[in-house]
């Protein structure tokens, strides 16, 4: 377990209430932009292994949200238009525990 992985916790948790605030999204959005970058760097800087991995997962951008094709599922996935964490659209497979992190092609 590295050193800082509790606060990553942490942060997660905080991030995951606030965001349940109906009408705090533009108050905190700067905040929650930091914390999804903390998130993200931690995730991509896992071991595969690791239980949080999470799958870097390339997409395209239709000018209104995010889109990739999962080979596992055999569907399109349609997300928010930033990179960064995601929770998976799949009913089954690998991505379905923890989900991916989206990065613009």
């Amino acid at each position: 377990m590295r050193e800082y992985e509790p606060e990553y916790h942490h942060l997660i948790e905080a991030y995951n209430h606030l965001i349940k605030v109906e009408g705090i999204d533009e108050l905190i959005k700067p905040t929650l932009a930091k914390v999804q970058e903390v998130e993200t760097k931690y995730l991509q800087g896992l071991d595969p292994t690791h239980e949080l991995w999470k799958p870097t997962i390339k997409c395209k951008d239709n000018g209104q949200e995010y889109y990739f094709y999962c080979e596992h599922c055999k569907q399109e996935h349609h997300h928010c238009r930033e990179n960064g964490p995601r929770v998976a659209h799949c009913r089954d497979g690998p991505y379905k525990k923890n989900g991916y992190i989206l990065e613009l092609e």
